[in-house]
């Protein structure tokens, strides 16, 4: 039950910072912003991942996240592409490179079969964004219902563009059809 998770991290979250138990916070902080993101509350979200990257870029904390897993990749590239003039992007850009080495190491592992359909290229947000592109809504309404600015809408849907290899909303919609993202 992720309102429950949510509780007892913030329990946790308040007993640990009471004891300046930094390392154990930013466990804590990067716990409760995967579980606010699967809540849909992507503005606390970002505000506890923030709270656990800077405490994690004083000890060149990596692991911690590295540790949570693609969620947790997807959370920071989010927050990397909307803190992009932060001082935490060389520490983000580490724990990204981190991620991917891992994902190489796990690959040269794990041979995948050759019939295996290729992944969603997609990110879960970038999922949410091309299903709202879908519909007669606004730019503006999209972004509203996504509780995120334009200036952030914009951004996914030109990753969506890139992605999918497209240059209008149509053929977005219409791809992301084609490669079964869409219902």
């Amino acid at each position: 039950n992720l309102d429950e998770a949510r509780t007892r991290l913030d329990v946790l979250d308040e007993q640990v910072g009471r004891i300046h138990r930094n390392n154990v916070r930013i466990d804590v902080l990067a716990l409760l912003a995967l579980v606010h993101d699967a809540l849909g509350d992507e503005a606390t979200a970002m505000e506890k991942l923030s709270a656990a990257l800077s405490l994690g870029v004083r000890g060149g904390f990596i692991r911690t996240f590295v540790d949570l897993g693609a969620p947790m990749a997807d959370l920071l590239s989010r927050w990397w592409e909307v803190q992009a003039g932060s001082q935490e992007v060389g520490y983000i850009d580490r724990i990204l490179a981190a991620f991917a080495a891992e994902e190489r190491a796990t690959t040269r592992q794990k041979p995948q079969p050759a019939t295996m359909p290729p992944e969603n290229p997609l990110t879960r947000r970038e999922r949410q964004v091309i299903r709202l592109l879908a519909t007669d809504l606004s730019q503006q309404d999209i972004a509203d219902k996504l509780v995120i600015s334009p200036h952030t809408l914009n951004t996914h849907t030109k990753n969506i563009y890139r992605k999918l290899e497209v240059r209008k909303r149509a053929e977005a919609v219409r791809r992301a059809r084609e490669m079964d993202l869409l219902p």
